[in-house]
């Protein structure tokens, strides 16, 4: 098949975005997580219901795992951006460039770490975009290069904030990747909302801040070198939650600390103590993302929100089938009742 030549004109664009919309909205598994949450006190039934959704076709032949499953949602979700890269709107293209950077970070993630390790980054089975530009230019350069190589490969890409990071830590570590990479993720958020405006922007609110207290928790999960923790403070942002406290929190090294100071935010209150208050937090947040996104979904076929929307939904359902095959494969099913959906 030729490859579909960009499309420059806004009109055009939307009118040609707006049924595969509509057809990714089928995609969506909203519906599914209410019957495979019914299931998830047995894994075989589970399973079953599970070969009757989207994700089918991404899922092995054979039973599959834990992470097989989570691993074919995503790459689902990989390949709707990848088929919406060339039509969508000028104008929602910041929209489109944050969830692919939020989508090929958790593959540079991999890769970086892998290589930091020791591993064998050219037999790394479980990215999830192996064939998106990006990814394929920092694995190349990552097998060429090891470490030194996956740096290179990201300064190439433009990932100008990660390497910045990378480059104040005097020996990077598996987190310090992952901080480096949620760092770009939340710059290209920032983009992505100061662009678009609007419910657009409203509807990028929850997942920036989602990224930021990840990146805050994992912050203070460490020491980190004050060079490090310069370079952070300095590129750090996020959308309605407290950005100077949470800065200066940097320094804390105290979870329980953090959880007071989010004990309560414009999300909600948590009740907990500590990691618990946190994960309160996370699942307030992601609630209210779903709440918000339904705005989007309705909104003019000419608004880029619908774009949002319907991104940010097939996010929120990908990160709720983790939920669920936890909870199925560990036979936790409290856990259940962790998901979105109401």
């Amino acid at each position: 098949m030729a490859k579909l030549k960009r499309i420059t004109s806004r009109s055009a664009a939307y009118a040609y975005v707006a049924p595969r919309l509509r057809s990714y909205r089928l995609l969506s598994l909203e519906q599914d997580l209410f019957t495979l949450r019914g299931y998830v006190g047995d894994l075989k039934a589970f399973l079953q219901v599970l070969r009757t959704t989207s994700i089918a076709p991404y899922l092995p032949e054979e039973e599959p795992g834990l992470a097989d499953a989570e691993l074919a949602a995503w790459r689902m979700y990989a390949d709707i951006l990848a088929e919406l890269a060339p039509i969508i709107p000028p104008d929602a293209d910041p929209i489109h460039n944050f969830y692919y950077t939020y989508t090929i970070s958790r593959d540079l993630m991999l890769i970086g770490k892998t290589a930091l390790q020791g591993g064998r980054v050219g037999e790394l089975e479980e990215l999830v975009a192996p064939e998106s530009p990006e990814v394929g230019r920092v694995f190349e350069r990552t097998v060429e290069a090891g470490f030194i190589g996956f740096m290179e490969g990201l300064r190439e890409i433009g990932y100008k904030d990660a390497v910045a990071i990378l480059e104040a830590a005097e020996a990077s570590t598996p987190s310090i990747v992952d901080l480096a990479l949620d760092i770009e993720v939340l710059s290209a958020a920032k983009r992505a909302r100061k662009s678009v405006g609007g419910l657009a922007a409203s509807i990028l609110c929850p997942r920036m801040d989602i990224v930021a207290l990840r990146t805050v928790s994992n912050v203070m999960s460490q020491k980190l070198p004050e060079d490090v923790l310069s370079a952070l403070r300095s590129r750090f942002t996020c959308c309605k939650l407290p950005r100077d406290q949470l800065v200066a929190a940097f320094s804390w090294q105290d979870l329980g600390s953090l959880a007071a100071l989010l004990r309560e935010t414009p999300y909600g209150t948590a009740s907990g103590e500590a990691y618990e208050a946190l994960s309160e937090q996370y699942e307030l947040i992601r609630r209210a993302s779903r709440k918000r996104l339904i705005g989007g979904l309705a909104a003019s076929p000419f608004d880029p929100a619908t774009i949002a929307a319907m991104l940010e939904l097939l996010l929120l359902d990908i990160e709720d089938l983790a939920i669920l095959l936890v909870a199925a494969y560990t036979g936790n099913e409290e856990l259940a009742e962790r998901i979105t959906v109401a």
